[in-house]
């Protein structure tokens, strides 16, 4: 097999199993960055040797210059590639490899390239934006300068978040076919193609059915449509721009790069303010790895400081 073949075989592979499309187009981009720079040298796979891997993520760092308008792309002081872009190249890459490896296209020496002999780039990890109480009201407070059903739309869908931890593109993707009787939970799909029940409180119950009474009829089974004549499926993108300009009128700065995620953020925060523990909030998130999940635990001392104390409170003081 060659590299551009596998390559190819690798997107495919993954858009079999429904990766999610930005996902994809991730993967994409840094394989067409790594097939231009490598031009010229040998086609076949096993003409890749660990030398060619290194260089090319020391180009990436050192040399790469990239156009600003890509919004997948976050760069540093210098002008270069940002620590995290370099990461995802580096998981791209490594991604590839080890589909590869499980296809039997890599030798024994090939197969040890990544982590062993490539490393993943090293990432500051910053606390990640949450939103607070006041902005979150402050955006519902605005919502209601709209149509009746555009606010209905806009508070059930920050509603659902907020009480659910959900992804932006699992509240776009809710078909009413798998909406909960009593309308208090849903089977989503989450990140990976895997279906989970996610379920929320009694104000995001009574916010959605307001939103379900005002729906627009429609051919499509998808819980939030938009409200044009031909009532398309709710997208990440439509969903953001709408939270813009709520947060606009209502004169609240959201997170930067974080718009609708930081709600995700703020439910995690929410749910350690509550004793929920790391496992517990692992589930909720959908989170495969509960690495990801301690990253909240770590961001949120005061949920550990608490623990402790109240740890603290329950020994029993030693006789004498």
């Amino acid at each position: 097999m060659d590299v551009r073949d596998g390559c190819a075989g690798f997107i495919e592979s993954r858009r079999i199993v429904n990766l999610r499309p930005n996902t994809l187009r991730v993967h994409q981009m840094w394989f067409d960055l790594w097939l231009n720079w490598r031009d010229g040298r040998g086609a076949s796979l096993t003409s890749v040797d660990v030398s060619e891997l290194r260089g090319f993520m020391a180009y990436l760092r050192d040399e790469y210059q990239a156009h600003k308008r890509n919004s997948r792309l976050e760069w540093a002081d210098s002008g270069r590639l940002g620590a995290h872009s370099l990461r995802s190249a580096w998981r791209s890459l490594r991604a590839l490899w080890t589909w590869l490896a499980d296809e039997g296209e890599l030798s024994d020496l090939q197969r040890g390239f990544f982590p062993k002999r490539i490393p993943c780039p090293k990432v500051e990890e910053l606390p990640r934006p949450v939103y607070t109480q006041a902005m979150f009201d402050a955006l519902l407070e605005a919502s209601k300068a709209d149509p009746p059903a555009m606010a209905a739309r806009h508070v059930a869908m920050l509603t659902l978040l907020a009480q659910s931890g959900m992804r932006a593109s699992e509240i776009c993707g809710m078909r009413l076919a798998r909406l909960a009787a009593d309308h208090d939970a849903a089977q989503v799909r989450r990140k990976g193609g895997t279906w989970s029940w996610v379920t929320w409180g009694e104000e995001g119950t009574a916010t959605l059915n307001r939103w379900l009474e005002l729906r627009p009829e429609t051919e499509h089974d998808y819980v939030f449509v938009s409200l044009h004549p031909h009532h398309a499926p709710m997208t990440y993108n439509a969903l953001r721009l709408s939270v813009e300009r709520l947060a606009e009128r209502a004169g609240v700065e959201l997170p930067a790069g974080a718009s609708i995620h930081a709600l995700r953020h703020w439910f995690a925060h929410q749910m350690l303010d509550a004793g929920v523990d790391g496992l517990h909030l692992q589930q909720m998130l959908a989170h495969t790895d509960i690495r990801t999940t301690m990253r909240y635990v770590r961001e949120h001392p005061d949920h550990l400081r608490e623990i402790q104390q109240n740890a603290i409170r329950r020994w029993k003081k030693p006789k004498g």
